[in-house]
């Protein structure tokens, strides 16, 4: 194989002609072209930095506010908790108070039958010693009324 001279310089100056023709016009715009996908490249890679940026922020105030709602969530826990315990105490209390009254009211009212049995009573076996003593002692009546004023004294006893 054999190189010529002519053929050489030929595509020398081809080579020559494409360059310039690349150079002129399409280098410019290419490398224009190249350098804006670059710097929207670095747009974009800042962009999604800042967006993690802002999501890990975002993350961490969300976090932040899940925690104070717990913690509100808890003291109002507490502050219902107590103040359950105060109604419950004043319900026992007022029931105690209740119970106490229910009870004196019953022992009055025990202690007022018990006055009116014993009077009855006292009543009922002064009518049955007379009837017996009218039948007994039909004729004195002195001794039927020492007798009754015995009788009542003993059954008081």
């Amino acid at each position: 194989m054999e190189i010529s001279i002519s053929s050489l310089i030929a595509q020398v100056i081809n080579f020559g002609i494409m360059f310039f023709i690349f150079s002129k016009f399409a280098a410019r715009p290419l490398s224009t072209q190249i350098e804006a996908r670059r710097k929207l490249i670095e747009k974009i890679k800042k962009a999604d930095e800042l967006y993690k940026q802002k999501i890990d922020e975002a993350e961490a105030k969300a976090q932040d506010t899940i925690t104070e709602a717990m913690r509100q969530k808890e003291k109002i826990i507490i502050e219902w908790e107590s103040l359950a315990l105060k109604q419950q105490i004043e319900i026992v209390n007022d029931a105690n108070h209740k119970a106490k009254k229910i009870v004196v009211e019953a022992q009055n009212t025990a202690t007022i039958l018990e006055q009116e049995l014993e009077k009855n009573f006292i009543e009922s076996v002064k009518n049955t010693s007379k009837t017996v003593i009218k039948k007994l002692l039909q004729k004195d009546i002195a001794l039927q009324n020492n007798y009754l004023e015995e009788i009542v004294q003993q059954s008081i006893k």
